[in-house]
């Protein structure tokens, strides 16, 4: 077990060992209890944490860097004038969630995703019952930026409105999620997710048992089953995330460029 010892600095409970030193965080911490002991499901992590030099932890975030340098995994933030790209940030040391948590978490991002699906379909091909009802207010949908008038009245696949969808959450003092906010726009980063597990199975072959990339190779080359042709369109020639874009098209076979598209007629 971790030997540990709890102190305090500034008022706030500290976790400390031989070589591990953490300070619990005024909210709610997800790592410690408020008696400052390490939470179940991240006491394994403590032990193996305390195991590792400063010098170890310094030598892995050296190798995590200069992974994603090499595979181009970079972002650039739009409107920096500087427009240099930078390195993806990945902490080495993960957010654990435990399976009860995550079921319950699984189950409402799946309703909400589901409710939005079918706001934004009712919108453009329904009644509008939200705005009709005054759930939401109609002034706020017809002056969004994001509200297309040229597509009412134009039905898609399924009625699938939301094909990737980003769910902000955050953790309130008491430890309950809360949604911060929603991003239906195809949200760029699904790359990001599967370039972290790689990593850190190189890093810490216990760190990502488990690949996901399976599945979202499953869900592209559904969207596009028996197409002779097919590509993907990206903004300019430097995009903020251009590992995302090239990932994905490698992955579906669409990688092309300018010079593969000849303009006919």
């Amino acid at each position: 077990m971790l030997p540990t010892r709890v102190g305090t600095s500034k008022g706030s409970p500290m976790l400390t060992s031989d070589r591990l030193s953490y300070e619990r965080a005024l909210g709610f911490d997800e790592a410690v209890d408020a008696q400052c002991q390490p939470r179940p499901h991240y006491a394994a992590l403590f032990e193996e944490m305390a195991r590792l030099s400063a010098a170890e932890l310094a030598s892995r975030e050296r190798l995590r860097d200069a992974i994603f340098q090499r595979l181009g995994i970079t972002f650039a933030v739009y409107g920096d004038a500087g427009g240099l790209e930078r390195t993806w940030p990945m902490d080495l040391v993960p957010r654990i969630i435990p399976a009860g948590e995550w079921a319950i978490v699984e189950r409402g991002l799946a309703q909400r995703v589901k409710a939005l699906n079918l706001f934004l379909d009712d919108l453009y091909t329904g009644e509008a019952a939200a705005l009709r009802d005054g759930i939401v207010p109609r002034r706020l949908v017809l002056s969004s930026e994001g509200f297309v008038r040229a597509a009412v009245g134009i039905r898609v696949p399924h009625g699938a409105r939301c094909l990737v969808a980003g769910i902000d959450l955050v953790r309130d003092a008491d430890g309950t999620y809360r949604v911060l906010e929603d991003n239906l726009r195809v949200p760029s980063g699904i790359s990001y997710v599967l370039e972290n597990r790689a990593a850190r199975r190189r890093l810490e072959p216990a760190g990502g048992r488990a690949d996901p990339r399976h599945l979202q190779l499953g869900v592209l080359r559904t969207c596009l089953p028996g197409a002779p042709a097919r590509g993907g369109a990206r903004r300019g020639p430097r995009p903020a995330r251009p590992r995302h874009h090239r990932l994905h098209a490698d992955d579906v076979g669409a990688a092309a460029r300018g010079c593969h598209l000849p303009a006919r007629g």
